[in-house]
């Protein structure tokens, strides 16, 4: 992004932005500059067809502060999808760009130029794929402060068209009449926490933390005297990036007696991405890691770091479930989210305690595709992005999921055997792509979706069912990653009734996780907390 004039003065470029005003028809001029990198690297109308991140509704994702810094460190956080991908040919040479379509026959990268590289997978010698930005660092310095200011208006002028939408995609979610407070369940800080998990039989004494980067904490006790000690380090073996990591936790049904547990998180092995979920054991009667060696349970091929799922749990049927994003690139050129061939974009369920046809795992006779031609067996619901985050009402035993959109909308779901939810044809209520479209095929719509003037990544998200505020019981909370919002859901019947928001966390929110009198804990990624979600003070109706 960068402009014809210089500055004559090395200038704070983030301070003058911050406390000077922008003007934004000006920052669109400087947006579309000639030369400028701005436009020919970024789509403002949500096509999504240059090789940056569209930009159509960057100022509903992030604030002056986080655009700020976007622009001046551009390798700071790269946007899922949008990491750098280096080929090596054979015959030397190499090409760099991001990967637009990627398959057994080859890659399609796209470079800074616009450029569309076709590499057959036979020139292929090796390929990377890292967390580095295509947008070099400084371009801001090419600008004059005040043209810098403008631009940054611009930018936070761009959000998504408000429409009228259904009563299960509302243009307006109203506040609730009382908000939830966060306090902290410990005085412990982690890094970059993506998940917290009590461990069975210790009655809330325990639990282990995941960290981002492949590392795991456990702790003991609650408040101000809770102890943080190291539970187990895969950092050297998990690729963390903004949609890989170290994700997944589960305890087996008989925890207490075979103390097995499983994880589920990302590698990368000359060049591609995989999946794993393995299967591990304490020591008996202690929060430790017997030290043993972990046994592979699964391990699947993706095609980009980009909508690798997250969560792994047991349901009431002692089967192991866990959803598989599409894995990108983006808007699912491929349509693996409805080739019933792969694993990937599907909701899956597995038997930890068999193993099938040399797997690492059995299949339920009654999963819904056993037998059928042409269809992996282990699929228990397919049409999915990226299902993060799933959890089961423990009144009903719905299976509650939220999957994360491509351009428009998030979406949440209640999972039911053989449905097919519909990415890519659809993109919450709305048509996306009819070009994996199958004749005969119906597609379950989401119980509510919600618009970018929202959030742009959903996080599921539970069904209350504890005591301290009986309004809510049966509602469905849930969060967005990126806005922080908190919101309570009702529905009837799986029809949409409600929706109000009831808190907003102090950062990015990662999980939901109940505790044994049905209470919710968040975890928040930025500030590394663990909070108990108070709901005293929640009037689930629409503040006037």
């Amino acid at each position: 992004m960068a402009t014809a004039v210089r500055a004559a003065a090395p200038v704070d470029f983030a301070t003058y932005a911050m406390t000077q005003q922008g003007d934004v028809a000006a920052g669109r001029v400087v947006f579309n500059a000639q030369g400028s990198m701005c436009a020919a690297c970024h789509t403002v109308d949500g096509s999504g067809t240059k090789v940056g991140p569209d930009l159509s509704a960057v100022g509903d994702k992030f604030g002056k502060k986080d655009l700020i810094r976007a622009v001046i460190e551009p390798g700071a956080e790269v946007a899922v999808g949008f990491a750098t991908t280096t080929v090596t040919l054979k015959s030397g040479g190499s090409r760099v760009g991001v990967i637009r379509a990627i398959s057994d026959k080859g890659i399609d990268l796209i470079g800074v130029d616009g450029a569309i590289s076709k590499i057959s997978s036979e020139e292929v010698a090796s390929r990377e794929t890292n967390d580095v930005s295509l947008m070099p660092p400084g371009l801001h310095l090419g600008m004059e402060p005040q043209g810098f200011a403008d631009l940054i208006a611009y930018l936070e002028s761009l959000r998504a068209e408000v429409k009228e939408g259904n009563d299960a995609s509302p243009a307006v979610i109203p506040m609730s009449r009382g908000q939830a407070r966060l306090e902290p369940l410990f005085d412990l800080k982690f890094d970059h926490p993506t998940l917290f998990g009590w461990v069975p039989e210790t009655r809330e004494r325990s639990a282990l933390v995941l960290e981002h980067a492949g590392r795991i904490r456990a702790v003991e006790g609650i408040g101000s005297s809770a102890e943080s000690t190291p539970f187990l380090d895969l950092s050297s073996k998990v690729k963390p990036s903004g949609a890989t990591g170290l994700m997944g936790l589960a305890f087996h049904p008989f925890f207490e007696k075979n103390r097995r547990y499983y994880l589920q998180y990302q590698v990368m092995e000359e060049g591609t991405t995989y999946t794993i979920i393995e299967e591990r054991t304490m020591k008996a009667g202690q929060v430790e890691d017997s030290g043993q060696a972990a046994r592979e349970v699964i391990k699947i091929r993706a095609a980009t770091l980009d909508h690798c799922g997250g969560d792994i749990r047991f349901g009431r049927d002692g089967y192991l479930y866990f959803g598989m994003g599409d894995t990108g690139p983006h808007r699912d050129p491929q349509g693996h989210a409805q080739e019933m061939g792969l694993l990937l974009g599907k909701m899956l369920r597995i038997d930890v305690d068999k193993r099938d046809g040399g797997l690492g795992y059995g299949i339920p006779a009654d999963n819904p595709y056993v037998g059928v031609e042409g269809v992996r067996p282990e699929i228990w619901a397919s049409g999915f992005r990226n299902p993060y985050r799933f959890s089961w009402d423990l009144v009903t035993g719905d299976l509650w999921l939220a999957d994360v959109g491509q351009n428009k909308f998030e979406e949440i779901d209640i999972v039911r055997r053989g449905g097919n939810y519909g990415w890519n044809v659809y993109e919450g209520f709305d048509a996306f792509s009819d070009q994996y479209r199958r004749d005969g095929e119906s597609y379950v719509a989401p119980i509510m979706s919600y618009g970018r003037n929202h959030g742009v990544s959903v996080t599921g998200g539970l069904v209350y069912r504890g005591s301290r505020q009986p309004l809510l019981q049966g509602s469905y909370l849930f969060g967005d990653y990126e806005s922080r919002r908190i919101w309570a859901l009702r529905q009837d019947g799986g029809k949409f009734q409600s929706v109000v928001e009831i808190a907003r966390a102090p950062s990015r929110i990662t999980a939901f996780t109940p505790d044994g009198e049905g209470e919710v804990v968040v975890t928040c990624f930025d500030d590394g907390r663990i909070y108990r979600l108070m709901l005293d003070d929640v009037d689930p109706r629409p503040a006037d």
